[in-house]
């Protein structure tokens, strides 16, 4: 599987800093908006609750 076709170049981001795992979620829900035009606060809330699963 050629990973490139999963993602979009626009939702790469090879240097992200994040000082807190809540802003690296954010800065991924961000992204994702961004990449995918998807709602950032429901990326978020959907990762959140995957978070809490383990």
């Amino acid at each position: 599987m050629d990973v490139s076709s999963l993602f979009s170049p626009a939702a790469v981001a090879a240097r992200l800093r994040a000082g807190s795992k809540k802003h690296l979620l954010t800065s991924l829900a961000d992204i994702a908006a961004r990449a995918y035009g998807i709602d950032a606060a429901q990326a978020l809330a959907a990762v959140q609750e995957r978070e809490k699963l383990g």
